[in-house]
């Protein structure tokens, strides 16, 4: 660099950008030491071309189908979380006997849910129907089916979204809910009290 000020400098990679001020008398010159670098103007091409390139790549990604992933497509999503519970469920006798159980109820036996699904711990799971029936004759009916089947009631919830009777015997607990899930009305979900049981392999 000479002495008469700095110059303009091209490296590798990166030019040397000096900001210079005019006044009407004179022009002033930026000592070298407090110049910036900046990248080269083809490093900054080459990366807009390639943040150009995957904006476009996105919107293809969209336009072409996106919405069969799960993230993007409720009904998919209840499909994985259904076919997940099932391989869950057949690999494991503890968790057969906790389905028997919470498909057992009155209104449920029947009907087959619209999804099924298990806690992260896997020793809980979560059925939702369609029934479009009154939760008065629902509940009703589960209340008399488990009291004379030994079950003891628990509690009850009476929120503003949701209706809740909660069941319980030595080895489950269950919930019996009336509520808006989707296109669901109403949902049960049983509990394995002992979760150490899903231990077991057989009995």
């Amino acid at each position: 660099m000479d002495q008469d000020g700095p110059r303009w400098t091209k490296p590798e990679k990166y030019v040397i950008l000096c900001n210079i001020r005019q006044t009407p008398q004179n022009t002033i010159t930026i000592p070298a030491k407090m110049c910036q670098y900046f990248p080269m103007r083809k490093e900054i091409e080459g990366r807009n071309h390639r943040i150009a390139g995957m904006t476009l790549l996105l919107v293809v990604f969209f336009i072409s189908g996106c919405r069969s992933f799960p993230f993007f497509s409720e009904e998919e999503s209840r499909k994985r979380q259904t076919i997940a519970t099932e391989k869950a469920i057949n690999e494991s006798i503890p968790l057969q006997k906790l389905e028997e159980t919470c498909r057992n109820l009155p209104y449920f036996r029947d009907r087959t849910p619209s999804v099924k699904a298990m806690s992260q711990k896997k020793d809980e799971l979560f059925y939702y129907y369609q029934l479009n029936v009154s939760s008065k004759y629902v509940f009703d009916a589960v209340k008399t089916f488990m009291t004379e089947n030994g079950w003891v009631f628990s509690s009850e919830n009476d929120g503003i979204w949701e209706h809740q009777y909660n069941y319980e015997n030595s080895t489950y607990s269950i919930q019996v809910t009336q509520g808006k899930f989707g296109t669901d009305d109403f949902a049960t979900n049983c509990r394995l009290k002992r979760p150490q049981d899903l231990d077991k392999k057989s009995e």
